[in-house]
């Protein structure tokens, strides 16, 4: 049995093509969501019933675990007499989680289980119990995640005010132990979670070696989607024995939609046009960062965010379809589908072969229209300033609207610009991604070796 993990909506895009492609090869796999927002596993259980997964509930399942664990605890209390409780409430907490990644483990009887990221943003506890129990953990990456991701999320914190500082005082023989968690910043020493969470999570042996890194927990394998996130992951300071090169299953679903048709085909080639008529635009807006990030935004609110570069899109010679981030909240959504645009109806993997420009907000997904030789406009709405695609010639950063304008412009009217930004993608477009419809093939071959 494979058991997979995700978390959200976006994680299972690509985990559900894993799901299939083991299904396909004869294999019995189950889900289990960790997510605690009902709409987000209720969305994943339709989707796991109508591919005949079973599915697992865990934020369901550790809240029964607590329950008990309390119940247990009151019942010692009036045993001995005690007036006050025993265990702290995120004691409770991370042994419920353990307890429900035990029950899970055990009921679906797993012999591989694959994760979308191994960290501090991953099913700690599942991969964690997983390992002790001698059940093999493979990564099939979703994003790319950097530790430079956390220097935003440092300033973000602070700016709302729920930066998590290193406590004063802290005794030395405490400090050491938790070390690897400690980051020093301009704001001083902070801790990505607070430290009562930190020291409940090791009280349970939940330790992550590289807390600042997406990738820094305990997992056996990462299967790599290029060379060039293998640099990456290096990078990182992740051990080059964990990195395994298989390729991703996005480029295959990229490879397969370029065979649908061959002006595809032939646009990825020559580093032309798809057609002979308007521009064809892929536009990928973010979800919105207003909570954390207004104050860096041209615009007041996402609303304005998105009538605004719906105005200047339309002002194109261009056909525009619209995807909608799958982590997109209701109200973000309905704003994107009020448009007036085409909504893109398949994922956006799927779209980009058939697009000739693709438009986004440092998406993971970039690196798909780099190996698709697509050139690819980054409106950096929220100065996030990630460095991720740093001499790719094919990816043009914008900082605000004027500037996008100008070159949405020039690569919608002008063959000759269109041809040689194309061409710069082309030249990297091996390094980001494996186009030969086998990433699967390779991914399924490690995963077999591991379960053995």
């Amino acid at each position: 049995m494979i058991l997979i993990t995700v978390y959200s909506p976006a994680q299972w895009k690509v985990l559900e093509e894993v799901a299939k492609g083991f299904q396909s090869k004869g294999d019995e796999v189950s889900l289990c969501c960790f997510n605690s927002s009902q709409e987000v596993s209720q969305h994943i259980r339709a989707r796991c019933e109508s591919l005949h997964i079973p599915f697992y509930n865990q934020a369901d399942i550790a809240l029964e675990a607590q329950e008990k664990i309390k119940n247990s605890l009151i019942r010692k209390i009036k045993e001995k007499f005690l007036p006050f409780l025993i265990g702290h409430p995120l004691e409770v907490l991370v042994r419920g989680e353990l307890d429900a990644a035990e029950n899970i483990l055990a009921i679906s009887k797993a012999r591989l289980l694959i994760v979308a990221e191994d960290g501090i943003g991953g099913n700690v506890s599942l991969i964690h119990r997983a390992k002790q129990l001698k059940i093999p953990v493979a990564v099939v990456p979703f994003g790319v995640g950097a530790s430079e991701d956390y220097d935003n999320f440092i300033d973000d914190h602070y700016r709302t005010g729920t930066l998590n500082f290193l406590p004063s005082g802290i005794k030395p023989t405490l400090r050491k132990k938790i070390e690897h968690w400690i980051r020093a910043t301009k704001y001083g020493e902070v801790t990505v979670f607070p430290l009562e969470l930190i020291l409940a999570r090791l009280k349970f042996h939940l330790d992550v070696p590289q807390p600042w890194v997406v990738h820094g927990g305990v997992a056996d394998l990462i299967m790599v989607e290029s060379k060039a996130m293998k640099e990456h992951y290096l990078k990182e300071k992740i051990k080059e024995e964990k990195l395994c090169l298989t390729g991703s299953i996005y480029c295959d679903v990229v490879f397969h939609s370029l065979e649908e048709n061959p002006a595809f085909w032939n646009s990825f080639k020559e580093q032309k046009r798809i057609g002979g008529g308007l521009c064809k635009v892929l536009v990928s807006l973010p979800p919105s960062y207003h909570s954390s990030r207004s104050e860096l935004c041209e615009f007041k609110t996402y609303s304005d965010l998105v009538k605004s570069t719906c105005q200047t899109l339309s002002n194109l010679n261009a056909e525009v379809t619209i995807s909608v981030h799958p982590n997109s909240s209701a109200e973000d959504r309905e704003i994107l589908e009020n448009s007036g645009f085409r909504i893109a109806e398949e994922w956006l993997v799927s779209e980009i072969p058939k697009h000739d420009v693709f438009v986004t907000c440092f998406s993971s997904t970039t690196r798909w229209a780099i190996a698709c030789a697509k050139p690819v406009v980054n409106i950096d709405f929220y100065q996030f300033r990630l460095r991720t695609y740093q001499g790719v010639g094919g990816v043009v950063n914008c900082s605000n609207l004027k500037k996008f304008e100008s070159v949405m412009r020039k690569l919608s009217e002008n063959n000759e610009t269109y041809r040689e930004y194309a061409s710069l993608q082309k030249e990297k477009s091996k390094e980001w991604g494996i186009l030969d419809g086998k990433n699967f093939d390779r991914i399924y071959e490690k995963a077999s070796q591991l379960k053995k």
